[in-house]
């Protein structure tokens, strides 16, 4: 219980600066060009939150990315996928090259219009 009452207000903590500079922006209207004076506060309350939180983030990233790169999987599952790969490229060679392939009667006929000596 106390784990989830810490997430929210972790959660609460990242988002105040956004309500912040959302509640902000509701104030003014589209038509009233006025410029406020404490805007730039608000901008730099809502950047320092934001920067705690992506370091928060970074924190987190920091804690579980050692474990990935101890147990590493990205080479083992490119070696599977090169050997898929080979194992496709050898089955579409064997689809291709059998005589009665659309592709063999296509390039027959190519070759055959091409390079055949003209009929008088």
């Amino acid at each position: 219980m106390e784990h989830k009452k810490n997430n929210n207000e972790v959660a609460g903590d990242d988002l105040r600066g956004f309500e912040e500079f959302i509640e902000g922006e509701s104030d003014t209207s589209f038509l009233n060009r006025n410029i406020k004076k404490d805007k730039p506060i608000e901008h730099t309350t809502f950047i320092n939150y934001d920067s705690s939180r992506l370091e928060k983030i970074r924190d987190l990233c920091t804690d579980k990315i050692p474990l990935a790169k101890k147990y590493e999987q990205g080479i083992k599952l490119l070696e599977i996928q090169d050997y898929e790969t080979q194992l496709l490229k050898k089955k579409l060679v064997e689809i291709f090259n059998k005589p009665e392939s659309a592709y063999r009667k296509s390039l027959r006929e190519v070759f055959d219009s091409y390079f055949q000596p003209p009929k008088n």
